[in-house]
């Protein structure tokens, strides 16, 4: 018991510091929190998309063509129509289209998408809020173990040294012949019990 006690009195010394440091370690080294911030992050960023479905859409377009063929069409005279022959000319296009798109209507699909959004976040931050509380509370009980075992550390060590104190004295008296061998016996046992 007492090498376990040393153990954990040695543990908690290297890692001696204030219930406060101990949280704030936690909490930046969990990866189960770290990963429900993530969550909340792209929670704000899903809301913020949504929100941007309610802005106008702007358009613009660019079209390049540079021909270097002259191409021709020729259909076939029909009846009394006579033959036609359509060229095209070497000539390189250009054309630029700008515009903006809004949505007027829309059968409250966009409204909808904000709200679950909102909700998907506020969920996202409760979820953080309760792993948050769990982690602090494992990290306060293991913190409060580590304390109380050192408590029993120490009340194991008196013993140990009340013990030891008694055996000398018992066996000092069983030197002189002042008490039988089995106080002596009974002390050792009580020592071997409290070693454990």
């Amino acid at each position: 018991m007492w090498v376990v006690g040393l153990l954990l009195c040695l543990f908690s010394l290297s890692f001696s510091g204030s219930l406060e440091e101990l949280l704030k370690s936690a909490e930046e080294k969990n990866a189960s929190l770290l990963s429900k911030r993530y969550a909340i992050e792209s929670a704000k960023l899903q809301l913020r998309a949504d929100k941007g479905l309610y802005y106008p859409e702007f358009l613009l377009n660019y079209k390049f063509s540079w021909q270097s063929e002259r191409q021709s069409i020729s259909i076939p005279a029909f009846g009394s129509l006579p033959s036609l022959v359509v060229e095209s000319s070497k000539d390189t296009y250009q054309s630029f289209q700008a515009g903006i798109r809004q949505m007027i209507f829309d059968g409250g699909q966009r409204s909808s998408k904000v709200a679950i959004s909102e909700r998907l976040l506020k969920i996202s931050e409760e979820e953080y809020r309760e792993t948050l509380l769990d982690l602090r509370l494992e990290v306060i009980r293991a913190y409060l173990l580590v304390l109380s075992s050192l408590d029993q550390i120490e009340v194991i060590k008196k013993q140990k040294e009340a013990i030891e104190a008694d055996l000398r004295q018992r066996e000092a008296f069983y030197k002189e012949g002042l008490v039988a061998i089995t106080d002596v016996l009974q002390a050792k046992v009580r020592l071997a019990e409290v070693e454990r």
